[in-house]
């Protein structure tokens, strides 16, 4: 009878261990990673578990503004808080469109401060057709460039389109906006820390009047092996003849054709260049979904990463991890990948080797954050005056854990841009 009782649960580990087993060796195969340039946003199988690319641009900031003019950063740990409000964002539909005010601060700022209403932080300027595909959007408005949406708790026949650069205010008249469930979202439990817009510069700076608690988390981090991707981006159907050469601190990979990658030991990043690939575009969300393509052809793995900055000078996208609504600085140089369009037919692609998988909880730790005033003040205090500074802003600070293998530690602290460089408070203060 003993006997009996075993051959169920052991027949069951069995069938689990021979199915881990082939699924790892399907992982592995090189065969499987002949993924042509040509992906499209959802069709990668890789993508089952990655973001998709509605959710690589979700809203990277929310500020609520109540009937008494108090303003707060929202964030929510057990919910996605930007993705429902990128969800409500497609329940309405436009009707048309008047501008309000262009090329004026005051009535711009007037505007960005104004009572019960909720400002989304796109993360960078994006036109309409963008808008339509991103946010599921029946958007009947054409040309028009904005970075932020704004809702109104008070008024469900109106949002607002804000544009910082032109300082242009757009009036679109909707249909099927629903005021409860904006309601009900912004009723939900979250941690709302206090900030004011300011103008800094003639552009709104996320201001923060007061010392403000925040967590530090820790993270399980894996790191992918060169071969992984060599594998991935390297062999391709019609030519595996790869040319490996090994250096000090990097490793080069060269397909003898359009493909070149060099990983830096050092740092843990890779560079990829590619010669022979479909990039330029005229369409803003074109090029911003062959971006999203290639970070999936690659198989970077996508779980907290946003689209954080497009330079159209530069022809450079660039996506951070973010957590809890703030970006990570320092996992590399550049964020998490860049991607900069070199021609018509060619592109380079920066990325890390590490991602963060999972948090370690718990997460209880916090530290305390200064004022943006006693901020300003200390650098005034090491002789950087306000002219200089670009931009400020609360961000994660990525290192690796001493003591802890393969764990990274996220502690929030201040950066400041100078001349359009990234710098954390720190390494200012130590003169680096």
């Amino acid at each position: 009878m003993k006997l009996k009782k075993l051959i169920l649960p052991v027949g069951l580990a069995v069938a689990v261990l021979v199915s881990l087993g082939m699924s790892g060796m399907l992982w592995t195969n090189p065969a499987h990673s002949n993924l042509n340039d040509s992906t499209k946003p959802g069709n990668s199988n890789d993508n089952a578990t990655n973001a998709s690319f509605r959710e690589v641009n979700l809203p990277n900031q929310i500020i609520y503004t109540d009937k008494a003019g108090n303003q707060s950063l929202l964030s929510n740990s057990e919910t996605n808080l930007a993705a429902e409000f990128q969800g409500l964002l497609g329940t309405f539909s436009t009707r048309q469109v008047a501008t309000v005010s262009n090329h004026s601060e005051t009535p711009y700022f007037d505007q960005l401060n104004r009572k019960n209403s909720v400002v989304l932080d796109l993360g960078n300027v994006i036109n309409s057709q963008y808008f339509k595909s991103v946010y599921n959007q029946k958007f009947r408005i054409s040309n028009r460039n904005f970075n932020r949406v704004q809702l109104l708790t008070n008024d469900s026949a109106h949002i607002y389109l804000l544009n910082d650069s032109t300082k242009q205010v757009s009036r679109v008249t909707v249909t099927g906006n629903s005021q409860s469930k904006l309601n009900d979202i912004l009723t939900e439990p979250r941690v709302a820390t206090q900030v004011e817009f300011r103008n800094w510069h003639g552009r709104p700076l996320v201001y923060y009047p007061k010392k403000t608690t925040m967590k530090v988390y820790s993270y399980q981090a894996t790191q992918q092996s060169e071969s992984y991707y060599a594998n991935r981006i390297m062999t391709t159907n019609t030519n595996s003849n790869m040319q490996v050469k090994k250096h000090k601190t990097s490793t080069t990979y060269d397909d003898r054709g359009f493909r070149h990658m060099v990983v830096n030991r050092n740092d843990g990043t890779v560079t990829f260049t590619n010669y022979d690939s479909q990039t330029g575009s005229s369409s803003f969300l074109t090029m911003m979904q062959r971006a999203y393509s290639q970070m999936v052809m690659v198989g970077i793995p996508l779980d907290n990463v946003r689209l954080y900055s497009y330079d159209a000078k530069q022809h450079q996208i660039i996506f951070r991890t973010y957590v809890e609504g703030m970006p990570v600085f320092n996992q590399t140089g550049f964020g998490a990948v860049r991607t900069k369009i070199l021609g018509q037919d060619s592109y380079r692609m920066n990325f890390s080797l590490a991602s963060l998988q999972v948090p370690i909880p718990p997460s209880t730790q916090t530290t305390t954050v200064m004022s943006t005033t006693e901020l300003l003040a200390k650098l005034a205090a090491l002789g950087i005056s306000a002219k200089k500074i670009d931009d400020i802003q609360l961000g994660y600070h990525w290192t690796w854990d001493k003591t802890l293998k393969k764990v990274v530690n996220l502690v929030p602290t201040w950066y400041v841009s100078i001349n359009h460089q990234w710098n954390r408070y720190d390494t200012l203060v130590n003169g680096q």
